[in-house]
């Protein structure tokens, strides 16, 4: 039997769907049991209360320990987020589980950051506005949550496209599936956020109209 902790969130949500068939999912009520794989993706965003929950999932002893944490850890002074995350990565580093760092995606249930944003503008006000130059690089949800359980060496893993993709051409991608026009005004500060090793995705244009359809029905 295997666990998945956090199952009702963006990261959980694909975890469960891609998930084998003898797979249960909690919210952050930890159930007691015997546990093939844990993959542990509830997050409280704050320190006690993560590192409690993570303590408790590795008290089961599972037979692997996935924990699921962020390319922010990189940067542990970036932010509050960031450095929460390289904390429990210690924890779960010394508990010898795998730790999965996810980066940027695209898909479904995603309803924030610069993908999501972009579309509902194109259908809200008929333009997709570029504001950066960041770069980042996107990998599609369902194959994020698949990688995921590839994962067995106990140790740090990076789950992101290998590909980068500047926002004005993410946004240029996104304008031409809704036949909107791209307008460009570069008023925020460029950042660039990618894996050391990532995965070969699939198509950008393929991840766009995939969503686009899960927001056609009301995502």
């Amino acid at each position: 039997m295997n666990l998945v902790t956090g199952a009702s969130g963006f990261v959980g949500s694909w975890v469960m769907e891609t998930a084998p068939s003898n797979t249960i999912g909690c919210r952050r009520e930890i159930p007691q049991g015997d546990f093939d794989t844990i993959v542990h993706c509830a997050i409280a965003n704050d320190l006690d209360t993560d590192t409690l929950l993570l303590k408790q999932v590795a008290a089961l002893r599972p037979n692997r320990l996935i924990y699921i944490s962020s390319g922010a850890a990189r940067d542990p002074e970036s932010s509050e987020y960031a450095a929460n995350k390289l904390a429990c990565e210690d924890i779960a580093l010394e508990a010898g589980a795998v730790v999965a760092r996810l980066y940027s995606f695209i898909g479904p249930r995603l309803t924030r950051f610069a993908p999501y944003e972009m579309m509902r503008q194109a259908i809200e006000q008929k333009c997709v506005m570029v504001r950066s130059r960041s770069v980042r690089s996107y990998l599609y949800a369902e194959d994020m949550g698949k990688r995921i359980w590839t994962l067995n060496e106990p140790g740090i893993h990076e789950v992101g496209s290998s590909v980068p993709v500047n926002m004005a051409t993410l946004g240029a991608n996104i304008a031409a599936a809704y036949n909107v026009p791209l307008i460009c005004n570069y008023t925020e500060e460029a950042t660039e956020y990618l894996p050391v090793e990532g995965q070969e995705p699939r198509s950008l244009t393929e991840q766009i109209r995939l969503t686009a359809e899960w927001l056609k029905q009301g995502g």
